[in-house]
């Protein structure tokens, strides 16, 4: 009689054999694929066609400067550009502004532009006088408040009015063009001083004044318009022709009530629902794409109003639309575009039913004044963050604390390709914390690359995602403390190399997640055995991932294992409903990731069955600990031949990331090569082993023991030790038969004593 096979090895055979006909299926397809040459596009491209309302946040280049946080605004076939962290004029051209970089044409740097000849173009710096000066005292960032302080923009149909203090002075300020004129409409109820408004620096056109309450006069090259203490101002700058014909200034608070509609056709769309075959089930609600307006539906950021039945999400164009009927059956959600013109954004939060964006420029709270299901006012909430022109500054997510401050994530300005970095400041690279107010604001966290997401847990935990790169040596779950540093290091933060970094939750290889996104908490036990858990989501492997988390002596560490959740899209934000407590996920296509669609909004609902994954993990000086959420079958679980674990270290240091290192027999020689040089394109990591060959060292499991709870097991490790990466393959099955094949991947820094 010959020996029988164990169903391990069996199911471990049968894995293999199909792995290698999907291997080779999957070689055929791709091979295919290879033989279909891309047709060129042809026609505009969707930007240039691009309706993004009368204006628009955004760098702006114009001929002689660069505007980085500036609206940019539409009057009568014309525009107008204002900086809106000095709240001055900077110009006027005649046609279209020209959409280039990132969002729009996919380039690795450039900002819109003017075309090359403009009408009007008045200089950078202060558009008001302090003291009398318009001496900038900045480098990057907006004006002391007390100086000038924007606070947001009214839409009314295509007029757009500005709204500002200058001191105590509270502004409103509406742009125009008329008989070949531009204009400024500005209303002050009375001058808290004597003010001097910059109408041009170092340029000379016609201006004139119509109305009361501003006197011009030209001072150094410049042209200025002074107006005095108690002085109510209703006047309109005329600019650019000196015998234009322009009607009397208005009042302007007439375009402060809300406006009329401005995009008022909704998208009714039936959710794709999915049979419950598994514990858990991903259902589709059908994005608008095909709009009048081009707007390419690429959602980011989300969150519920408190009814549960409505969605803000936001678009990396600058949209924010409303999803309307979230309900159980999904059988009619409507979308409705809510605002837009707003700069790159990718994170939304709601308190108190009020939709919150962030941008490149500020934290935008949006408020509807007629409650016609449009925004009309566009508050600057905060705007203290500071940046430059660089393509890579983007502002990832908006979270809040039980206390209801909040809290963004901010790239730091790589060069194109990705390597090394721009000129930076103190703001490139952090975790950005506001006040409930808006008034305040403070880096918690320093030393960031590309964290796509985060997330602030019940008790104020504070995580985010990484990208590999310049200082990263593989992605990550950053654990950001009050003064914490995550390891990147440029000129504006001033860190040196020997002052070393703080640990990660843990690191992740490529093959698990070459671009993070954001974390979010299982707030419920409606959603399967995890509540209180905190989840991953891998932007550039479209995959949830469940983190493992274990506190020794105050260093965090910990593990993840991927949820058996499909996705159609990337996973770059996640929030589960207040009233159906499922957990739905948004993101799109824009740089590396394997997502099928080029954006998704998508439910990730729990079926009631039984899930079968590890659950928590604890490393001790003795091994490894396992816990799983359902009871284990003994004999495999004891078999030795069900585990197979590797580790492995990086090399931090300011190459873009990093080969696998042996942790065994480490490699001195190539690791000090790997600062110098990329070691992800060659050189050895184990001996002669090079690095496309060198997956980890092989790590001997001793025994493997099944505890009492019968869910719980202890892998014996000899020579545990601290590490950057350990991968356990696990080839499990419950005691109802059912089989779970998953790999784990953490990080080891300190072992706890074993009890």
């Amino acid at each position: 009689m010959g020996v029988v096979p164990s169903r391990s090895f069996l199911r471990k055979t049968f894995g293999l054999c199909c792995a290698a006909l999907l291997a080779g299926s999957l070689t055929v397809n791709a091979a295919d694929k290879k033989k279909k040459k891309k047709k060129a596009p042809s026609g505009p491209q969707w930007y240039q066609t691009f309706n993004y309302g009368p204006a628009l946040a955004t760098v702006t280049k114009l001929p002689k400067s660069i505007i980085v946080k500036s609206q940019v605004i539409k009057v009568g076939g014309h525009n107008v550009v204002y900086d809106t962290e000095m709240m001055s004029f900077n110009g006027a051209f005649e046609g279209a502004l020209k959409l280039e970089g990132t969002p729009w044409d996919g380039r690795h740097g450039g900002n819109p532009k003017s075309p090359n000849k403009v009408a009007i173009e008045s200089g950078v710096g202060p558009g008001w006088a302090k003291n009398g000066s318009f001496e900038d005292p900045r480098k990057y960032g907006p004006l002391p408040k007390d100086w000038v302080k924007y606070k947001g923009q009214y839409r009314d149909g295509d007029k757009v009015v500005l709204t500002y203090t200058v001191g105590a002075t509270s502004v409103l300020e509406m742009p125009g063009f008329e008989d070949g004129a531009y204009t400024r409409t500005i209303n002050i109820g009375k001058a808290a001083t004597d003010m001097t408004v910059m109408i041009a620096r170092g340029a000379d056109f016609p201006v004139s004044v119509v109305g009361e309450g501003i006197t011009i006069r030209k001072a150094d090259g410049n042209i200025l318009g002074d107006i005095a203490a108690g002085s109510a101002v209703s006047a309109k700058i005329v600019m650019g022709k000196a015998d234009a014909k322009v009607a009397p200034a208005q009042d302007l608070a007439a375009f402060t009530k809300g406006g009329p509609l401005q995009w008022a056709q909704t998208f009714d769309v039936k959710g794709i629902k999915a049979a419950a075959k598994g514990s858990y089930v991903t259902e589709e609600i059908p994005l608008p794409v095909n709009n009048p307006w081009s707007s390419r539906i690429r959602f980011s950021g989300f969150d519920f109003f408190s009814s549960g039945t409505k969605a803000a999400i936001c678009t990396w164009n600058g949209d924010v639309w409303i999803a309307s009927g979230i309900d159980k059956d999904l059988e009619k959600v409507t979308w409705k575009r809510y605002a837009a013109g707003l700069f790159e954004t990718l994170g939304v939060k709601i308190v108190d039913d009020k939709v919150y964006v962030t941008g490149k420029d500020q934290i935008t709270r949006l408020h509807d004044l007629n409650n016609d299901g449009e925004a009309d006012f566009y508050e600057n909430f905060n705007n203290d963050i500071k940046i430059t022109e660089n393509f890579h500054e983007f502002t990832f997510d908006l979270q809040t604390d039980k206390e209801g401050n909040f809290y963004f994530a901010k790239a730091a300005p790589v060069r194109k390709g990705g390597r090394g970095f721009g000129p930076t400041h103190e703001n490139h690279g952090v975790v950005f914390k506001i006040s409930k107010d808006g008034s305040t604001s403070e880096v918690v966290g320093n030393g960031l690359r590309a964290p796509g997401g985060m997330a602030v847990g019940p008790n104020g935990e504070i995580t985010t995602g990484e990208n590999e790169g310049t200082f990263v040596p593989a992605c990550k779950i950053n654990w950001v403390k009050k003064g914490s540093f995550s390891g990147v290091i440029h000129g504006g933060n001033g860190r040196k190399i020997e002052q070393g970094y703080d640990n990660p939750l843990c690191w992740l290889p490529m093959t698990v997640d070459n671009s993070g996104g954001g974390q979010v908490w299982v707030d419920n036990d409606q959603w399967g055995p995890f509540n209180g858990d905190m989840l991953h989501l891998s932007y550039g492997r479209s995959t949830v991932y469940k983190v493992m988390k274990q506190d020794v002596d105050g260093e965090v560490q910990g593990g993840v294992v991927a949820l058996p959740i499909k996705l159609a899209s990337s996973a770059m934000r996640a929030r589960f409903n207040p009233v159906d407590k499922q957990l739905y996920v948004s993101g799109f296509r824009g740089w590396q990731t394997n997502a099928a669609k080029e954006s998704g909004f998508q439910r990730i609902r729990y079926t009631g069955k039984k899930v079968a994954l590890p659950k928590e993990m604890k490393v001790t000086k003795k091994g490894v600990y396992l816990t799983f959420t359902e009871k284990l079958d003994k004999e495999l679980a004891e078999d030795k031949g069900s585990y197979s674990i590797k580790w492995w270290n990086y090399v931090w240091g300011p190459q873009y990331g990093s080969a696998h290192f042996s942790v065994d027999n480490p490699d001195k020689e190539a690791m000090a090569k790997a600062l110098v040089s990329e070691s992800k394109s060659g050189g050895t990591r184990g001996g002669s082993v090079s690095a496309a060959a060198f997956k980890g060292d092989d790590v001997p499991v001793k025994s493997a023991k099944l505890l009492e709870d019968g869910k719980t097991v202890f892998l014996e490790i000899p020579n545990i030790r601290p590490v950057m990466q350990m991968e356990i393959a696990l080839d499990l099955e419950t005691v109802d038969g059912d089989v779970i094949i998953s790999k784990v991947y953490n990080s080891i820094y300190k072992l706890a004593e074993d009890k």
